[in-house]
């Protein structure tokens, strides 16, 4: 991950995150520089190719990518080790108020609910769209979407530590961005054709990604739009480019050496303030 040793030592820019977040983010302009509604021929020609095409690819793509590294995951000698350790209930953990937050907390993060987004969203569906069904169906794909891609993530683990000579599952595993970008993609490099199936994983997380960066600057743009037409509102384009620079500036500090440590950083000041 060419982390700093230390969270005092900065360590510079990671030029091959940088020049993923420069792309991510001119992909994100180009695709909402129009915004979800437009009006014109033009505008019309730049929707279908830029932003409502684009944005279906983004969200049903990664469930190809998914099932395919699932299929090809079960399919390994030693998957059922992963998967044993992935779906054997520990009853004992029921009692822990922690692992309860920790899962709400979870749940909220992946559906997003009052954090705008949705809100954003809804506001260009039809009037008499059944909202009380998609409020219903949303936690349940979301939720059924984690358990599906954790047969394929603990699948591919289960034959890396069969291919170790081992049976314990916990001692390769990693939490946070440890399993994404070192644990997975070492158990992947050890399957026949590897970087095909690191090409495809990284796919699927560069277009979640992508989803999540859609909505959040669609409900920015949009809600300062929706305060100030008069002013911004003739210029949409320039600033939703303006919104994309300011926030690749602020997210250089994110692809240096140090960036690793913001999460240790944010939870020491969380403890801070509560034991303060």
């Amino acid at each position: 991950l060419e982390v700093s040793p230390d969270i005092s030592v900065f360590g510079g820019i990671n030029w091959k995150l940088f020049a993923c977040m420069l792309a991510a983010w001119t992909a994100t302009f180009l695709c909402l520089m129009k915004g979800i509604r437009t009006s014109g021929k033009a505008e019309k020609v730049i929707k279908i190719f830029f932003s409502t095409q684009v944005v279906y690819v983004t969200a049903l793509l990664p469930y190809a990518f998914l099932t395919a590294i699932l299929i090809r995951g079960v399919t390994l000698p030693g998957s059922w080790l992963g998967l044993q350790f992935y779906l054997r209930p520990d009853w004992s953990h029921l009692l822990n108020v922690g692992l309860w937050s920790n899962a709400a907390v979870q749940i909220f993060y992946s559906v997003g609910p009052a954090w705008g987004g949705l809100i954003t969203m809804s506001s260009y569906n039809e009037v008499n769209r059944k909202y009380n069904r998609d409020a219903f169906l949303l936690p349940i794909i979301s939720g059924a979407t984690s358990i599906y891609g954790g047969i394929a993530i603990f699948s591919v683990i289960g034959h890396m530590v069969h291919s170790l000579g081992s049976t314990d599952v916990a001692a390769v595993m990693q939490s946070g961005p440890g399993l994404a970008f070192s644990a997975y993609p070492e158990a992947l490099a050890r399957l026949p054709g590897g970087a095909v199936w690191a090409v495809l994983f990284f796919a699927m997380l560069f277009t979640l990604g992508l989803d999540s960066q859609f909505g959040t600057l669609e409900t920015m743009t949009s809600g300062l739009i929706d305060q100030f037409p008069s002013v911004l509102g003739r210029c949409k384009v320039f600033f939703t480019l303006g919104t994309c620079v300011v926030q690749f500036l602020l997210g250089l500090i994110l692809v240096t050496r140090v960036s690793y440590f913001s999460p240790t950083f944010s939870s020491y000041l969380k403890l801070t303030h509560k034991t303060g």
